[in-house]
């Protein structure tokens, strides 16, 4: 999931980076939830 927002981000690069950068924000916001919610004590 996070390369194909990582992709949909570059895709953005020419025509808009405030798009392009809250993708590739949401990519790594998205990747640690799923760490938060894998992580055992």
């Amino acid at each position: 999931m996070k390369r194909k927002l990582l992709d949909m981000a570059a895709q953005w690069g020419d025509v808009d980076a405030y798009n392009e950068s809250a993708l590739a924000e949401l990519a790594e916001k998205m990747q640690e939830t799923a760490g938060n919610l894998v992580e055992t004590d």
